[in-house]
């Protein structure tokens, strides 16, 4: 036998009140999953910009290292060419050496110098990691706040949405195809969420 209009919008009644549970059931989250998703995102963006900024202090400190090393380098040139300048045997020789002894010393300075502006930034960004892992800190602090409020609400609406899901999954069964996808298209598309209601 088939089932009448009135059957169907009955059975389709019935499933909208398991919906509105389901709905109420949701409604009691609120907010939070998503809340726990976008700390879990904003900190990941912050450790990847405190990683950033640490992947530059260590460049700068390699280059710092290699300039130092340089220095000395310069520092022995330096030595060498002052004993050579003693061996010397007319002033066109002195003159070159004393350039090349000069040059050195302006190498020296300039590297002084680079390394200074560099220890500037270094100082800098080590200021700008330290306010970052205060954000990190605080967020994460917030994050597992959330997340235990979550679990504590997922734990007492999780019993609660299985046993209505599975009554919603027994009843859409006894209801035909064609009333099905049109009582969803009506639901996802009302605000309200409301397909079917009692006139």
């Amino acid at each position: 036998m088939n089932p009448t209009v009135q059957d169907k919008l009955e059975k389709l009644l019935q499933l909208q009140n398991i919906d509105k549970k389901l709905d109420e059931l949701h409604r009691m989250k609120g907010d939070l999953p998503q809340e726990v998703t976008d700390l879990e995102d904003e900190i990941s963006r912050y450790t990847t910009r405190r990683n950033h900024f640490q992947e530059a202090i260590q460049e700068l400190k390699d280059i710092i290292s290699q300039r130092k090393q340089e220095m000395k380098d310069s520092k022995k040139a330096i030595e060498k060419y002052e004993e050579q300048q003693m061996k010397v045997r007319n002033n066109r020789e002195y003159d070159a050496i004393t350039k090349e002894i000069e040059y050195q010393e302006v190498t020296i300075k300039l590297q002084r110098k680079k390394n200074t502006q560099d220890a500037k930034v270094i100082e800098e960004k080590e200021q700008a990691i330290e306010e970052i892992q205060k954000i990190i800190d605080d967020q994460e602090h917030n994050l597992e706040a959330k997340k235990s409020e979550l679990t504590v609400l997922l734990s007492q609406t999780e019993e609660e949405e299985k046993k209505v899901q599975k009554e919603r999954a027994a009843h859409s069964q006894h209801i035909d195809e064609i009333s099905m996808k049109y009582y969803e298209k009506l639901r996802h598309g009302n605000a309200n969420k409301l397909a079917v209601v009692i006139v």
